[in-house]
């Protein structure tokens, strides 16, 4: 389930500012997605942007006796400093649980964020149509716990909230859009 909300304001205040990038720190991997992935999000001059999802996903073993349950609330705010550079934060919260062989070992909390730079370097608009590249560059950040124990020890990875890592992206946003088609 996702669900997006948009925020416009032709002159935020700092204190808008201020809090919409506090809230706003999200964990994503970058990779292909669809155009409704964060750095493709339009984003006008002085305009807020805040984007908030839900994913919930669950899967079983093959003999069906281990779970694995994992549920991210995602939260990714940008802002247009320009009309051709956007910035934007993102972090998470997570809730992960494994139940396997009866044992059920979970952990809750804080993800990794990100901050990036989506520069628009080549834009060509047209009646119905867009064509438009735009190259970004960031930093992840581990601001959530990657050592997180309970009464059996040391989680395994798969459920800590952080890789504990920081990690350096770059990358390229191509939109192409008609009206019939995009």
């Amino acid at each position: 389930m996702k669900t997006n909300a948009k925020i416009s304001l032709t002159k935020p205040s700092v204190t808008s500012f201020i809090l919409a990038v506090s809230l706003g720190l999200e964990c994503t991997q970058v990779m292909a997605a669809p155009i409704t992935f964060n750095t493709a999000l339009p984003v006008g001059e002085a305009e807020i942007v805040w984007r908030q999802r839900l994913i919930s996903n669950q899967s079983r073993s093959g003999t069906g006796l281990d779970k694995r349950r994992e549920t991210n609330l995602v939260s990714t705010v940008a802002y247009g400093l320009t009309q051709n550079l956007t910035v934007f934060a993102n972090t998470g919260l997570t809730d992960r649980s494994l139940t396997s062989s009866g044992l059920r070992r979970s952990n809750f909390g804080l993800t990794d964020s990100s901050l990036s730079l989506r520069y628009t370097a080549y834009r060509k608009d047209s009646t119905g149509g867009t064509l438009r590249f735009a190259p970004l560059i960031g930093v992840q950040i581990p601001t959530g716990d990657n050592q997180q124990s309970d009464s059996f020890g040391e989680l395994p990875q798969s459920l800590q909230n952080t890789s504990g890592a920081t990690n350096y992206f770059f990358g390229g946003v191509l939109t192409y859009s008609k009206i019939n088609w995009g």
